[in-house]
């Protein structure tokens, strides 16, 4: 990293800046965000679930995610009918931004707002929501990506910066794909996996000269400044309501934050979060087939019986008879 930069003749500026080692050392580390972390009321070590997630929005902690991996075993966050509906509560130990998502997604800029929450220390918030789950028709795998209007995330992922397909990831991968064909670099936020290189100070510029083009979305439709993103959902993206978000606390004074504090069980002057479900899913959304192939054959057979009285064995007797006992000199393959 280097304290001075040199102007050069032109408008251009040289600095050799290393904006990683500079965010490594500005960033919490997990051990300094989260103090404490139970699941349906029952403890466990943040730090051994909570797996690190390169995010365009900077680097995150994630528990539950298909996007990280940990080296112990995942927690088995399972909500049913033994179980009950499922609670997370944290404490925080610095002003954090809580993203909720499913586990194929990632936090991006265009997150959803009601799906994110900003927890300033000293403050209590509580979010409540309902989930509705997908359940795929198995003949869905036949049928072309454009019939089903879904990808599946793993096999037809075409991606540069994940290895999973979703909705939110595929924006990603547009926005770094439109960062590189304008400023040549994209953000230093922006997940490595591409090969795309990191901007420099000059290319910092130019994505902030260009800023509105690449957060804004818009349709292919629109002449507005935005990204025109073809990106469709998961085949297996679930629905998430919130129901009710509840904030309550005041923020304390900076003195306040000096006082020593017990983060070992979860005391003393922090802020608070917990996510739960508000009931068991009741609902689930089915995608499936119009017509599968075999109730295409089936109608199509419906449709000659009732026409001409005959049936789709009635047909197949009809060219046997034609090809082979009709005339001698034609052969059937």
């Amino acid at each position: 990293m280097c304290s001075t930069c040199s102007q050069t003749c032109g408008s251009k500026i040289n600095c050799s800046i290393n904006f990683q080692e500079i965010m490594t050392r500005v960033r919490a580390t997990c051990t300094q965000l989260i103090g404490y972390c139970a699941w349906n009321e029952k403890q466990f070590d943040c730090c051994d679930h909570f797996a690190t997630l390169e995010t365009e929005v900077g680097t995150c902690y994630t528990i539950n995610s298909l996007h990280s991996s940990t080296s112990k075993p995942p927690l088995q966050m399972i909500s049913n009918r033994h179980t009950g509906p499922g609670k997370l509560e944290l404490h925080l130990l610095e002003n954090t931004q809580v993203y909720l998502h499913g586990a194929d997604e990632v936090p991006f800029i265009n997150h959803p707002l009601e799906e994110q929450f900003t927890v300033e220390l000293g403050q209590t918030v509580t979010a409540i929501f309902l989930i509705r789950e997908i359940v795929n028709d198995p003949f869905l795998e036949s049928v072309s990506v454009e019939q089903r209007a879904c990808r599946w995330a793993s096999s037809e992922n075409f991606l540069s910066t994940h290895v999973l397909y979703s909705y939110s990831t595929c924006i990603v991968d547009c926005r770094a794909r439109a960062q590189m064909e304008i400023c040549s670099c994209v953000s230093q936020f922006m997940p490595r996996m591409g090969g795309f290189p990191a901007c420099d100070l000059n290319g910092l510029i130019c994505l902030q000269e260009n800023k509105e083009n690449f957060n804004n979305l818009r349709l292919n439709t629109s002449n507005a400044k935005g990204l025109a993103c073809d990106c469709m959902a998961s085949c297996d993206e679930p629905e998430i309501n919130i129901v009710e978000t509840l904030y309550e606390g005041e923020v304390p004074t900076f003195k306040d934050r000096d006082i020593d504090r017990d983060w070992s069980n979860g005391t003393g002057i922090n802020s608070k979060i917990t996510i739960k479900m508000e009931s068991l899913p009741m609902e689930q959304y089915i995608r499936k087939l119009v017509r599968s192939p075999l109730e295409l054959i089936v109608s199509i057979g419906g449709i000659i019986g009732l026409f001409l009285g005959l049936s789709m064995i009635d047909v197949i007797e009809l060219i046997h008879y034609i090809c082979i006992k009709g005339n001698p000199y034609i052969t059937c393959r």
